[in-house]
């Protein structure tokens, strides 16, 4: 359900105008032109005819009750298509509450200022949706133009109300980002080997069979039904903690669940392995710099003694000329020609050994295991 420019210059007017207790922005039509480019005041009319926006002679009142409403229809129908038991009910202008069932499962503040929600709550609260664009960035809490116009959002936000995720920010997910830029096959190899030979002594305990409550929960967070998924458990504090190491196309990265939610999982055994595999990483990067300039080394020499040969090659034959047919001849037959193509040849073959046969056996050994050391 994408929206249109006019949505977004709606949360803009929020950065410019404060609103008021009845729940309206006031400005004048020559400040918002001020403000906004030449084209906005078009935008503004079509709010107008939607009923969210008044234009009084000079004077342009944004409703923001009429905005809410237009937003729970909206989400309403969104989430309808999830789960028909779910609705949010407008409470009053500063929130909405979250019904399942008819039941009150959660409250949303709804944040118009850009000072903040102010009295409503810690700012770090998630139970935020945001209509200020300020806030477009912001980690904690949703900015509700997202909600409406990304599906996958919208998604992670159903399972958060319904205390499936502990959270509906992507912060819960630490990745191997810096993996991303070699061959998907090293990436299977580090995920399938390197990874589990690691975590495996550093005491944790390879699953191979993934509870599907768990997988199903993994595949919905990560919004999507083709992943990887490596299950362990490590005991700590008396506690058997699930931990997934999870690999989607060239993405690497690691969570928890615990009592079927989402969390951030992270201890000196995964910072550790982040720095060995950074090590090889580095390793392998500079395998494929110094192959990429022995490379272009072989080629720039090749045509150097190429270049020697025809020379040769053309000097010989122009000497054989000047002497006659007889002397072309003897030229052609001369044993010298070919001691000069085999040595030519034989340069070639050598420089191809040293400069490209070499570095891509090296490449091709490149070990990617993390060499174990004694954990304390």
């Amino acid at each position: 359900m994408l929206l249109g420019r006019e949505f977004t210059i709606l949360s803009q007017m929020s950065l410019h105008y404060r609103r008021h207790e009845d729940g309206c922005y006031r400005c004048s039509i020559k400040n918002f032109k001020g403000n906004f480019d030449e084209n906005s005041m078009k935008y503004i009319k079509r709010l107008e005819e939607i009923g969210i926006v008044k234009i009084d002679r000079e004077l342009i009142i944004v409703n923001t009750l009429e905005w809410i409403k237009l937003f729970l229809i909206k989400i309403n129908l969104l989430l309808k298509s999830i789960d028909n038991k779910v609705e949010c009910k407008y409470k009053d202008k500063n929130s909405v509450d979250i019904l399942y069932n008819d039941k009150l499962i959660s409250t949303f503040w709804l944040n118009f200022n850009i000072e903040g929600i102010g009295e409503m709550g810690d700012e770090t609260c998630e139970n935020v949706i945001h209509f200020c664009e300020l806030y477009l960035q912001q980690e904690n809490g949703l900015y509700w133009f997202d909600l409406l116009n990304d599906i996958s959002l919208l998604e992670h936000f159903y399972f958060f109300i319904m205390k499936k995720f502990s959270s509906f920010s992507y912060s819960n997910i630490r990745n191997f980002d810096f993996l991303t830029s070699i061959d998907e096959s090293y990436i299977s190899h580090i995920f399938h080997i390197v990874i589990p030979d690691f975590l495996g002594s550093r005491g944790y305990i390879l699953d191979r069979s993934v509870n599907n409550d768990h997988l199903q929960i993994l595949k919905k967070y990560h919004h999507s039904d083709t992943i990887n998924v490596l299950a362990l458990k490590k005991a700590e504090e008396n506690d058997m903690k699930d931990i997934f190491v999870i690999k989607i196309d060239k993405t690497i990265s690691y969570l928890s669940i615990e009592d079927n939610e989402i969390r951030m999982y992270s201890n000196n055994d995964f910072d550790d392995l982040q720095r060995e595999l950074l090590k090889k990483m580095n390793s392998f990067n500079t395998i494929m710099l110094i192959n990429k300039q022995q490379t272009f080394t072989l080629a720039e020499k090749s045509m150097k003694y190429v270049w020697v040969f025809i020379t040769l090659i053309n000097s010989l034959l122009l000497y054989g000329n000047t002497k006659g047919v007889e002397g072309f001849k003897n030229i052609t037959s001369s044993s010298i020609l070919l001691y000069i193509v085999a040595g030519i040849l034989l340069i070639l073959t050598i420089l191809t050994f040293v400069f490209y046969t070499l570095p891509s056996i090296k490449l091709s050994l490149f070990n990617w295991r993390i060499r174990r050391k004694k954990h304390k």
